[in-house]
C-alpha cells in the first residue's frame, strides 16, 4: 500500500482548525468556548458585517443604526464626532466622557486617549498630516 502521509497532513490542518486551545496563550484554556451557542445564535460561527450579536442581542445593540459601516468603521465614527474622518485627541476624550465611569476616572482618561492616539496615529494617517 502506498503513503497516506499528504491525507494525515490534511486531516491534521482541518482538526487544528477546530481547537479552541492555543498551547501558547493560556489564557485560551481558562476561557472555555461556550457549548449552547449554537441554540442560542443563530450561525454562531458566521461573521457579521454589519452588527455585533452575543447571546443577548441575537440582532446586535436594538435600535442602533449601522449605516451600512463595519462594526470596526461603527467604532471609529463613534470618536469622529465631526464626521470628517480624522479622529483627533481631543475627540477621543470627548467620546469617553461619553460614558460615565471616565468622568471619576479623569486621569486615566487622560493616560489612555494619549496612548490610543499616538499608537494609531501613523495607521491612520499613514504618518501624513492632512
Amino acid at each position: 500500500m502506498g503513503d497516506n502521509s499528504a491525507g494525515n497532513q490534511l486531516f491534521k490542518a482541518s482538526a487544528d482548525a477546530m481547537l479552541t486551545v492555543a498551547d501558547k496563550a493560556p489564557l485560551t484554556s481558562q476561557r472555555k468556548l461556550r457549548s449552547d451557542l449554537d441554540s442560542k445564535l443563530p450561525k454562531p460561527y458566521l461573521a457579521r458585517a454589519l452588527a455585533a450579536p452575543d447571546t443577548d442581542n441575537v440582532h446586535g445593540t436594538w435600535g442602533h443604526k449601522h449605516r451600512n459601516m463595519s462594526v470596526m468603521q461603527q467604532h471609529v465614527a463613534f470618536f469622529d464626532q465631526d464626521d470628517n474622518g480624522i479622529i483627533y485627541p481631543w475627540e477621543t476624550f470627548k467620546g469617553n466622557f461619553i460614558f460615565p465611569i471616565y468622568i471619576y476616572m479623569h486621569h486615566l482618561n487622560c493616560f489612555l486617549v494619549i496612548i490610543i492616539d499616538t499608537k494609531i496615529y501613523n495607521h491612520l494617517c499613514d504618518g501624513q498630516n492632512s
